[in-house]
């Protein structure tokens, strides 16, 4: 998005820069069958981790899920790799509202310990940020943070993060360069900390959040 005063100005920009993954997505339907291979939506992923796995097989990758709840702990998310949620279970693009059709990400308490963070985004074969888009993130009041990136580059965007010690954590090295972030169209609810909590060098945009 970009403005300006006149039509003999220039355009300046405005807010974050946000990328958006074309090509062909992985599925990902709570919904459905166990087994498909979620390269259709009649073959959709069931659970989570298979998708994020088939990333590094397939060559697509971006992961669309539709309504519904999956488990989740200490998922790993590559930078480069989009996760949107908000579909319904025939994923037709002009139908996604992630406002109405809920996908959930539920943590599961591990018991004995800290319970770790739902999504946590590494560095992967692509350096482009990892995208979290459109997802409902459930915690626990022991869980870690709803997503955490450490020194790795990430968009977060119109994403519900709820009861996490932290709902997004974001940590860099002290010798490391800047880590590019953004934080667009995002709420957080009940965490017992803090709901943004930055350590580091961070080149980081706050929207609408």
């Amino acid at each position: 998005l970009a403005a300006r005063n006149t039509a003999n100005t220039a355009w300046e920009p405005l807010g974050p820069v946000l990328s958006l993954r074309t090509g062909l997505p992985l599925y990902l339907n709570p919904q459905a069958a166990a087994g498909g291979d979620g390269l259709t939506p009649a073959t959709a992923f069931q659970e989570l981790p298979s998708a994020l796995a088939a990333t590094l097989t397939t060559g697509r990758q971006a992961i669309w899920m539709s309504e519904g709840s999956v488990s989740a702990n200490a998922q790993i998310l590559n930078t480069g790799v989009h996760l949107v949620g908000g579909f319904t279970t025939a994923f037709t693009l002009a139908a996604r509202d992630p406002r109405t059709k809920l996908s959930r990400l539920q943590a599961v308490d591990v018991a004995g310990t800290i319970d770790p963070s739902v999504l946590i985004v590494r560095a992967g074969v692509s350096a482009e940020a990892a995208v979290v888009d459109g997802m409902r993130i459930f915690g626990l009041p022991t869980t870690t943070s709803g997503i955490e990136s450490s020194t790795d580059p990430v968009q977060i965007r119109s994403t519900v993060v709820t009861q996490c010690v932290r709902g997004i954590r974001l940590r860099s090295l002290p010798d490391a360069g800047k880590t590019d972030a953004v934080v667009a169209g995002c709420t957080v609810v009940g965490a017992t900390a803090d709901g943004l909590s930055v350590d580091g060098s961070f080149e980081l945009w706050v929207d609408n959040s």
